[in-house]
């Protein structure tokens, strides 16, 4: 079975950043209860519209 460990000494990858913003979008949607409205979608999508505000 691969350990967690496993996916740590794999080298990062282009699509990294990819992965850790789907899953910053997964633990922002859990911390919502599943319910996430298209503007907390688009920022979890893109950080840069967090900077820049509305």
């Amino acid at each position: 079975m691969p350990s967690k460990n496993e996916k740590t000494n794999l080298q990062p990858q282009p699509t990294n950043q990819q992965m850790e913003l789907q899953i910053q979008f997964a633990k922002r949607k859990r911390a919502f209860g599943g319910r996430l409205n298209r503007r907390d979608k688009s920022l979890a999508l893109s950080p840069r519209l967090e900077c820049s505000g509305p």
